[in-house]
This record gives structure tokens, C-alpha cells and sequence, in this order.
């Protein structure tokens, strides 16, 4: 059987869907754990044979919160304890993954997502675009390699779509630059 342990669903030091306070916070959870997801694969990969980080719903008194699961292996020669300890240290905040928060909260726990029809796809694809290569293929950052390496791999879909908004920002600063 499977072990599995309960992440939260976004890095641990930033605000998050308050539910019993909030009436969209299951609707903004779950797009908080699934930008989560990815913060978590930017920075540490892929999981590995047999892991899997997954999405799951609680119901509460409040109401349903989302969180971010690791699923470990039931087979103990796959086990990977470096890889479980990063995980479920988690990240403290979303800038660690070159990532947005898929949403903003003002005074008041007023809420802005960064994008009305998916707040955890923008985030991903802002990810893929800030931490994109230079034009000669280059990293300003090792870790930029890193995170946007781990993000094609994970999120190839994702990944065409930074590209295509990639190659429209070179184009706009090769017209601006005649």
C-alpha cells in the first residue's frame, strides 16, 4: 500500500482560500494546489519512479479545501528519502519557483486572480517565460535552467503555449528595435 503525505496547497508562508471565509475558496484552492503542483516540480523535479504528487479535496465544517499529496511508493526499493524530505519541506513562497501566486489578497482578504480562466495555468506559463533562455540559448541563472527544464518536462502543453508568447515577445522587441 502506498504511503501517502498531506502537503498544503500552497507555499507555506503566503496567503491562501480562506474557507468559512470565502465563498469561492474550494473554486481558488484548487487552483492554488495545482500551481502548488508545479512550484513543487519546478523545483524538484519530476517525481521519481513510483511518486506521485497528486490533488486532493477535504471536506471541512467551513467547507473544501484542496492540498497537494505525495504519493510514495509501496515498494521500498523505489524509496527515495532525499526526495521526501525536499517535497515535504515544501516551498515557503511562490517567488522560490520563479512563479506568481495564482492569486492576489488585498486588504480586507480581497482576492484578484492573475487570470480569470485558469490562475494555475497563467502561473505556470509565467514560470516557463520568466525563467526562459536568452535568445543564445543561455541561462541568466542555473537555477532558471533548472525550473524551466523541470516545467517542459512536466507541462509540455503548457510549455508551447510559453513558447508561442515567448516568440511574440521577440518579435515585439525586434519591430521596436527598427
Amino acid at each position: 500500500m502506498p504511503r501517502i503525505i498531506e502537503l498544503s496547497g500552497t507555499p507555506w508562508d503566503e496567503p491562501s482560500a480562506q474557507i468559512g471565509h470565502d465563498p469561492d475558496a474550494p473554486v481558488r484552492g484548487r487552483e492554488e494546489a495545482l500551481a502548488y503542483r508545479a512550484a513543487l516540480i519546478a523545483m524538484f523535479g519530476v517525481p521519481p519512479e513510483g511518486y506521485a504528487l497528486t490533488i486532493a479535496g477535504h471536506d471541512h465544517d467551513f467547507g473544501r479545501y484542496t492540498v497537494v499529496r505525495l504519493v510514495c511508493p509501496a515498494d521500498s526499493a523505489l524509496h527515495d528519502e532525499a526526495y521526501e524530505v525536499l517535497v515535504e519541506q515544501g516551498l515557503a513562497h511562490w517567488h522560490e519557483a520563479v512563479m506568481p501566486a495564482p492569486y492576489t489578497y488585498g486588504p480586507n482578504r480581497a482576492c484578484e486572480a492573475i487570470c480569470a480562466s485558469g490562475p494555475s495555468r497563467e502561473a505556470i506559463e509565467r514560470a516557463l517565460i520568466a525563467s526562459r533562455p536568452a535568445p543564445d540559448g543561455t541561462f541568466a541563472l542555473d537555477l532558471f535552467r533548472k525550473i524551466h527544464a523541470n516545467l517542459r518536462a512536466a507541462y509540455p502543453a503548457h510549455a508551447a503555449r510559453a513558447d508561442q508568447r515567448i516568440a511574440a515577445i521577440h518579435a515585439q522587441t525586434d519591430s521596436t528595435r527598427h
